[in-house]
């Protein structure tokens, strides 16, 4: 600026000032306009408009016809001490370039009114982002601690990020220990990190303070008995004692609610804060479990819980609620229960409460003077205005973010979120899809198979109990009878121990030799045919028969018991009477065990076939004597084993087998069992358009509509959907396409019809997942396909594999054959390789150990001592309450059931080192539903498994998040002379499982 405009300006402010006789507000004028001239010679260079704004205020509050010269004093003095902040704060020049200043002065003149009607709390309450820039200016007003204080607890963070403009108060300690007793939580969240607090603080001399320090110190910074801390001061308990007691929910729940009740109690915004978190239990618990909880509360308790806990209720919380009181008839809710209660929390509820038509339920369980206090509050809310004042004193208007000077942030701001991350997805789909909380518990248990054990008698008396039970006998029968002592006094136990026996009979005839036992005292007093044919296999035979296996056949006398036991001694007679079994009626009677050993002999006679791929293998011979539905069982159970000539050898049988047959009537004839799959196996190999071309157009039609309507009466549509999506990528076909996509979107737009929420989460998916593929309507696909963007497996986190005690654990098992010896040798010697790892032999298991980097333990047992190793591995990990995040499995495919079945926890993530691994994830899937799974399609083999694990482990002990696609182009550049490479698929490249994630993150789990 030259030195005429300077001169002028000073001329300028000084004759508006001689234009005033008041004394004092001459004397204000002539400071401000003085200041006014250091500031633009100082400033104008960062931010000329801010001169512009204290300009316009100035010569507002100067000229203003409604104010006498005493209010004008009262303003510009105010004003004085804030453009003096400019000129003498540290921090100015920053607090200038970021704005702080400008927002400051444009909310100044409502401050000030505010201040001088004795309102300022009103104000700071409503607008606490904007007061805090200009609150700092009003030094002497009795008004500002007050106002602090009350900021400090509604909003503690606004202080605490902004403590250097508030240090110069001599009563800045009052005000953080304040804030500190209240919410003990949020101020050591801001300790560490702030030195101006610790400044502060180091005054202190405040018992409260040092027993919050000592908490933080010993417990950490996010401990609850933060929140419990009014119980150590009035030495109710020490610290000690309630840290052992807060690992009881119930414990905490009532302490904190104990805290909340009195105002004057220290840690009360803190119990205020964190009980919903805490409190929330007490809801699912009454979903799984029924009202025995409640009866632990009083009815305040509970009303009190539900105010807090509001934002994750639904209308069945509400309504369980109210029903429950009113049941109860132990008096009506009080005015206690809510008066202390943040007024947000208490409108939110009243306007749920009416959304949801429950006024007058919830009229029905108060006192008379509740439900006027609500109604007061939420009238209070309707006429409460805080208007700003004075904006008229600005002449223009302003919007930080489109500031010249904030363009860069705005602008990265805007890239960061022009491709929405995964993490974000969820919430905004879970505002789409209201599953509600029943059906989510019951998607919850299917998806946590390995928990079930711990959590049983829960799940068994909650209101998803009777479904998840049956679920349980059709799917995994075994899981039920492991848990008998928690569920053979329920009603319909001996109903469905009996079904569990009829769809794995080979499994229970193990109990047979015990007749004390819960599950043989069942069956024997059932007095049931099926039932009493097991038992007299088992008095003829005892255990070594595999007659069990054909209790159908037995029950339908197709065979006697005799004839089955002889079938049973010849592997192809036995496989092939399975084949036909498992195809025979949609649920045959011992179902999952003909399955399962179907899987075991298949891979095993396949593997035969592919140890030596040629047409002279004398295995090959055997299939000529299957006929084509016992091919098509066995290449469905089989496919882990299915490499390309092993695929062509069997499909080239079971297509000479069907001698001309119509497919569609071969799929009628077959109960369309596991039709999908077949079906994807035929894509997989690019096999299904010709396989199709043996019927006629209205069967592929019809054939298709089948494969897209999912039956969501089945808790497996998940699973289908899975197979579905699979078969969507691999279907390349542009008649079968068209087909597919025209189903998808009818079956989406009946679930909308229906409202059908978990139907159009499944379907909605699979559209977003075809997407820009499309060839039918693609516009609408692509739609769907940006508002529902498929959840990518993009990274493995190292944190999210470290347990409570900062380690990776991991659990490597080896199978007791040549492929799995040389497997294990393999392995070992890539780590003898190593110089920072170490081996130790522990007998039947080895265990090494990180020496440099992350804590990392990994145990493998060795192949020779297989049952024994994986044993002691086992014990050795419940004892020391010890789940590993990360499993590896090696040998053949027909191991890898054992692997899944002794998995502990729920791993994050899976290598599944043997053949064909791939075909077995939406199986662990149900068992470690957050795992991240590298498997192969075809050949497993050393050769690749073992360096890819080597790079593996040595980023994790690095501390080194695994990137999939930088994992992958490395690995692909090191490992692509490997034939069988390819054919491994890493997590961000597998559809099914991309799916499982993506619907159970869409629907909120």
């Amino acid at each position: 600026m030259n030195r005429f405009v300077l001169l002028f300006l000073v001329s300028f402010v000084g004759s508006i000032a001689e234009a005033s006789d008041n004394s004092i507000l001459n004397t204000y004028c002539s400071k401000v306009e003085s200041e006014l001239v250091n500031i633009r010679l100082k400033y104008e260079h960062v931010d000329s408009f801010l001169f512009l704004d204290i300009q316009d205020v100035y010569l507002a509050i100067k000229f203003e016809p409604q104010m006498d010269d005493n209010e004008k004093s009262y303003y510009m003095g105010h004003l004085l001490n804030f453009i003096r902040d400019i000129n003498t704060n540290l921090y100015a020049k920053k607090k200038v370039e970021d704005g702080e200043y400008r927002k400051a002065i444009r909310f100044y003149p409502s401050i000030v009114y505010y201040t001088q009607q004795q309102k300022l709390y009103n104000l700071i309450n409503k607008y606490p982002s904007e007061s805090v820039f200009a609150l700092p200016f009003l030094f002497d007003e009795p008004q500002l601690k007050v106002a602090l204080n009350s900021l400090g607890e509604t909003n503690p963070n606004k202080i605490y990020n902004n403590l250097y403009d508030f240090y110069n108060l001599n009563y800045i300690l009052d005000v953080v220990t304040n804030m500190a007793s209240k919410d003990p939580i949020t101020f050591c969240a801001n300790y560490d990190k702030n030195s101006i607090l610790k400044t502060i603080i180091a005054k202190n001399h405040a018992s409260i303070l040092d027993t919050i320090l000592y908490i933080k110190n010993k417990y950490g910074e996010k401990s609850p008995l933060l929140a419990l801390i009014s119980m150590t001061m009035n030495h109710e308990k020490s610290s000690n004692q309630l840290a052992e007691k807060i690992k009881d929910n119930l414990f905490i729940t009532k302490s904190l609610l104990e805290i909340i009740e009195k105002k004057e109690n220290y840690g009360r915004v803190s119990a205020l804060n964190i009980l919903p978190t805490y409190a929330n239990w007490l809801f699912d618990d009454f979903v799984e479990n029924g009202s025995e909880i409640f009866k632990e509360f009083s009815n305040d308790d509970l009303m009190s819980m539900t105010v807090l806990c509001i934002d994750h209720l639904e209308k069945e919380d509400l309504s369980n609620l109210f029903n429950y009181i009113n049941d109860r008839n132990n008096g009506y809710i009080t005015i206690g229960a809510i008066e202390n209660l943040p007024k947000k929390n208490l409108l939110t509820f009243y306007n749920l409460v009416q959304d949801y038509n429950l006024v007058n339920q919830m009229y029905s369980v108060m006192e008379i003077n509740v439900v006027s206090y609500i109604l007061s509050k939420v009238n209070e809310a309707e006429i409460e205005t805080v208007p700003l004042q004075n904006q008229h004193w600005l002449n223009s208007s302003w919007d930080p973010t489109k500031e010249p000077r904030h363009k860069s942030a705005s602008n990265a701001f805007a890239k960061s979120n022009s491709s929405p991350t995964i993490k974000k997805q969820p919430e905004v789909v879970n505002k789409i899809f209201n599953i509600n909380k029943l059906q989510l518990s019951l998607i919850n248990w299917t998806r946590n198979l390995n928990k079930i054990d711990k959590n049983f008698k829960s799940i068994v008396e909650s209101p998803i109990g009777p479904i998840f039970i049956n679920y349980l006998t059709s799917t995994h029968p075994q899981l039920l009878l492991n848990n008998i002592d928690e569920y053979h006094k329920h009603a319909l136990s001996n109903q469905n121990i009996i079904k569990s026996a009829m769809l794995i009979p080979n499994n229970v005839k193990k109990y047979f030799g015990n007749s004390e036992h819960l599950v043989t005292q069942s069956l024997k007093n059932a007095n049931n045919d099926t039932i009493n044919i097991l038992f007299s296999i088992y008095q003829k035979y005892g255990y070594n028969s595999k007659a069990y296996f054909f209790l159908d056949k037995l029950v339908s006398k197709a065979l006697t018991i005799d004839e089955a036991h002889r079938i049973g001694e010849n592997q192809i007679s036995f496989l092939r009477t399975l084949c036909n079994v498992s195809v025979s009626k949609p649920f045959p009677l011992g179902k999952l065990n003909v399955e399962e050993e179907i899987n075991q002999l298949g891979l095993k006679l396949i593997r035969q076939i592919n140890d030596n791929p040629s047409v002279s293998n004398p295995t090959l011979n055997q299939l000529q004597q299957f006929d084509a539905k016992e091919l098509y069982s066995l290449m469905i159970q089989g496919k882990e084993e299915l490499f390309v000539f092993t695929f062509e050898q069997f499909y080239n049988s079971f297509i000479a087998s069907l001698n001309g047959k119509d497919v569609y009537t071969f799929f009628k004839e077959v109960q369309f069992y596991k039709f999908r799959e077949f079906a994807e196996l035929l894509a997989e190999f690019n096999k299904f358009t010709s396989f199709m071309n043996y019927t006629s157009s209205q069967n592929k039609e019809e054939f298709i509509r089948q494969m897209c309507q999912l039956d969501f009466n089945q808790l497996n549509y998940i699973e289908q959907a899975s197979i579905l999506s699979e078969f969507l990528a691999n279907c390349q076909d542009p008649e079968y396409k068209i087909l597919l996509q025209k189903n998808i979107k009818q079956n989406l737009e009946k679930s909308l019809k229906d409202k059908d929420q978990v139907s159009i989460a499944t379907y909605s998916l699979l559209a977003s997942n075809i997407g820009h593929a499309a060839v039918y309507e693609r516009e609408w696909f692509e739609r769907l396909e940006q508002q529902f963007a498929k959840h990518t497996l993009n990274a493995v986190k190292v944190n999210d594999l470290k347990n409570k005690n900062n380690k990776i654990i991991e659990v490597c098992y080896f199978y007791n054959d040549d492929d799995g010896k040389a497997s294990y040798n393999s392995f070992i010697n890539t780590f003898s390789s190593m110089p920072k790892w170490m081996i130790q032999d522990i007998g039947s298991y080895l265990y090494i150990t990180s020496l440099e980097g992350n804590d990392y333990e990994i145990f493998v047992n060795k192949p020779q001592s297989e049952q024994a190793g994986q044993k002691a591995i086992k014990e050795y990990l419940l004892i020391n309450d010890l789940e590993p995040n990360i499993i590896v499995h090696r040998g053949h495919s027909y191991h890898t059931q054992k692997t899944i079945e002794q998995m502990l926890g729920s791993p994050r993530f899976i290598f599944m080192g043997s053949c064909g691994g791939y075909y077995k994830i939406s199986e662990l899937l149900e068992r470690a539903p957050n795992a991240q799974i590298i498997a192969t399609k075809q050949v497993g083999t050393m050769h690749v498994n073992d360096p890819m694990l080597r790079t593996i482990h040595e980023m994790l002990r690095l501390n080194k998040d695994i990137q999939w696609v930088d994992f992958w182009n490395e690995q692909t550049h090191k490992l692509h002379t490997n034939k069988d490479f390819k054919d491994y698929v890493p997590p961000h490249k597998n559809n099914g499982a991309q799916y499982i994630n993506a619907f159970y993150n869409m629907i909120g789990l």
